[in-house]
């Protein structure tokens, strides 16, 4: 009975933003002198986990040097993987004079949190409101969406809402996925394989302009309906922090990690299926026979944490493989280079980090690795 309401009044909630999202049409616009401003949806991290891990860059990139007079970056699902942060208002950090960040909560109140679709409902109802009212008050210029799921779904429609274009960028292959762990990109929104595909396909066909990072991501996007003519192929290497740009020999000593002199294999991923982050643990234990010397140092975090630390003591890699949740973007890039090999499971910018540090790499043959490294020459794909 619970879930009956719960659900049905969220339908009532919806309905009425919609009408109110409409309504917003007619938000004056600001006058702006040949200003341009790009609107982004991204779902990546939040801007406690970015400032923890000193990425702020990915952010501030976004201006293209100033060609974009503001940028508004939007993460609508803050709080899906913090529950001391799920629910509130939006809120509005600005960073500068040429970026403002808005997060919105997976839930509007603590108090609502028996009606888990009631309380998505309010908060998402109320972001998306304030976003369309900016979009028209700002005359904002792009509308950015960096998967073609909620952030996708949710910028066509207010692209056209509001006459702006939408260009809706893929950096994965979610078919792939799906097919290699069965993993959902959004199993609460999106709970089965036909909707999420149903999703996918109609944002893909209905994006003015489709932005892939490789020739991998270009096959998932024109399978599921982008056309030849309004898909690109562009690298993401704006996104990566200066720091990484630094000359190996000039980033100056690695922490101590507790590791000490040993050699050590660095691996940099998200703790979740997808990633095979057990195969780090699987391999160090195996190369550990031929040379017991040898370290590992596993940076990131996620659901599976418990799951490796029990895994690693299951190994006898106790006190051998060092497991770091978040790492400064400076230690960070002192780690790679330090590090006697960089094993590259299944990653984007790891992989182009890697590379930019000296270090030997050992990558899958999975997703766009091999149009990036070369067998033998820049790193040996497996």
């Amino acid at each position: 009975m619970k879930r009956a309401v719960d659900a049905a009044v969220a339908s009532v909630v919806v309905a009425c933003a919609l009408v109110i999202l409409a309504a917003t049409r007619a938000v004056p616009r600001r006058r702006r002198k040949g200003g341009k401003v790009l609107l982004v949806f991204n779902t990546f991290y939040s801007l406690k986990v970015l400032r923890e891990r000193g990425t702020m860059h990915t952010i501030t990139h976004r201006d293209l040097d100033g060609y974009f007079d503001h940028v508004w970056s939007i993460h609508p699902l803050v709080g899906a993987d913090d529950p001391s942060a799920f629910a509130g208002a939006p809120s509005v950090t600005r960073l500068g004079p040429r970026h403002t960040v808005i997060e919105g909560r997976v839930a509007r109140s603590v108090s609502l949190k028996a009606f888990p679709r009631l309380n998505f409902a309010l908060a998402q109802s109320e972001l998306l409101i304030r976003v369309s009212w900016l979009i028209a008050r700002e005359q904002v210029g792009i509308i950015r969406a960096w998967e073609p799921f909620y952030t996708g779904l949710v910028s066509v429609a207010l692209g056209r809402l509001h006459a702006v274009p939408v260009e809706l960028r893929i950096p994965s292959h979610f078919d792939r996925i799906y097919e290699d762990v069965g993993d959902l990109a959004f199993p609460k929104l999106l709970p089965s394989r036909r909707l999420e595909q149903a999703v996918s396909r109609f944002s893909l066909r209905h994006a003015d302009q489709v932005v892939v990072l490789s020739e991998d991501n270009r096959e998932y996007a024109i399978n599921n309906g982008a056309s030849e003519e309004r898909t690109s192929q562009l690298g993401s290497w704006s996104l990566i922090d200066p720091v990484h740009m630094v000359q190996p020999d000039e980033r100056g000593p690695v922490a101590d990690f507790g590791l000490g002199d040993r050699p050590f294999v660095v691996a940099v991923t998200r703790l979740e299926r997808v990633k095979y982050p057990q195969d780090v643990l699987l391999a160090l234990a195996r190369a550990r026979v031929d040379f017991p010397e040898l370290g590992g140092l596993l940076i990131g975090d996620g659901s599976m944490r418990d799951e490796l630390d029990e895994l690693a003591r299951e190994l006898g890699l106790d006190g051998h493989l060092i497991f770091i949740r978040n790492l400064d973007v400076l230690e960070l890039s002192r780690a790679i280079t330090s590090a006697a090999v960089a094993y590259v499971l299944i990653a984007g910018l790891a992989l182009r980090e890697a590379a930019l540090s000296g270090t030997p790499i050992v990558a899958y043959d999975y997703e766009w690795h091999s149009e990036f490294v070369v067998p033998e020459e820049t790193g040996i794909l497996v």
